[in-house]
């Protein structure tokens, strides 16, 4: 009976310890992720590695679930999606925000580097527009300073001042680029991503801005034949997070997740760079030729793209929540 006692002290003692166990252990807390970019891509496969490293990170804690790109939904909508939480994150341009969140046009205009805004404050300036907007935050600039090249099918001929002549061109264009098109000649042409490769192939446009990396990776090489440097603009993608997503997560999850942001941030900028010229080197040997442009003509295309980029913003600026001057300091260069 002494042991039988014992044994049955013992049996409660542990069945307590494992209810008070089970009770202190907190569910893994899951957010539902989707991008603009098909996973096949660079910058689509940038963000599936950004996963791994939330997930590493905050095992038992934290993970994110990802939906997939395109297919999700179109890339116009996706904002739309996040904003009401059909989905907690969304990596994507700025610029296709652009239709409910009209200052993202103004932070495509980035040329500082994601450390140099951040201490600035200019994400703090970013979310509190994108919050009023679209109820979301930026979480990580996702660009890694890559360029915005123009891509060509066939030889444009340079002009006196140094710069493409691009008479004649029709480019697959999204709205930022349009007014440098404008300038340099060209018509525009507005086509998803996933239509590109048929729409280059029937001929239906020119050439396109877009970078060098997922220029190789989509086989778009085979129609384009020229690249015109320097580039034109530096990209805009970022990670977007619905901000009711991110108040439910615990201080440790939210903490994790800040904490993998900025290593993925900073550790995408020197991963970039040598993508950038491993790319470059392949696209050489399908037999793209670079169209480097003289000094005066790389001074006189940069003041192209910076003049155009400008009257864009000045047309939208009313609508902005922020002057744009101020704003155009903490993101861009003089």
């Amino acid at each position: 009976m002494k042991k039988l006692g014992i044994l049955l002290i013992t049996t409660i003692v542990v069945m307590a310890g494992n209810s008070y166990s089970l009770a202190e252990t907190k569910p893994v807390e899951v957010l539902t992720a989707v991008s603009a970019y098909p996973g096949s891509s660079d910058l689509g496969k940038d963000f599936i590695n950004y996963i791994a490293l939330v997930n590493e990170m905050g095992k038992g804690v934290v993970q994110i679930k990802h939906k997939g790109g395109p297919e999700t939904g179109p890339a116009s909508e996706q904002g739309t999606m996040l904003s009401n939480g059909i989905v907690d994150m969304l990596h994507t341009p700025s610029v296709y925000l652009s239709g409910r969140f009209p200052e993202a046009d103004v932070f495509a205009a980035k040329t500082k580097t994601a450390t140099e805004v951040r201490e600035a404050g200019g994400v703090e300036l970013y979310n509190e527009s994108l919050g009023k907007r679209l109820n979301s935050q930026l979480i990580a600039f996702a660009d890694g300073d890559y360029g915005l090249y123009i891509f060509t099918t066939r030889k444009p001929k340079i002009l006196a001042n140094g710069v493409p002549d691009l008479r004649g061109f029709s480019l697959r264009a999204i709205p930022l680029y349009m007014p440098v098109y404008e300038k340099l000649g060209a018509t525009s042409l507005v086509i998803p991503y996933g239509e590109t490769y048929s729409a280059l192939e029937r001929g239906m446009v020119d050439g396109v801005g877009f970078t060098i990396t997922d220029v190789e990776r989509a086989g778009w090489a085979t129609y384009l034949k020229y690249v015109i440097k320097p580039r034109m603009f530096t990209g805009s993608v970022a990670i977007f997070a619905n901000n009711d997503s991110i108040n439910r997560l615990s201080p440790q999850a939210r903490e994790i997740l800040t904490q993998a942001s900025l290593k993925f941030e900073n550790d995408l900028y020197a991963l970039y760079g040598e993508r950038e010229k491993n790319a470059t080197k392949s696209l050489q040997k399908l037999g793209m030729e670079e169209l480097v442009l003289s000094d005066e003509g790389r001074a006189n295309f940069a003041a192209i793209a910076k003049s155009s980029y400008r009257d864009f913003l000045e047309r939208n600026k009313s609508t902005f929540n922020f002057e744009l001057d101020g704003v155009m300091k903490i993101y861009t260069h003089d």
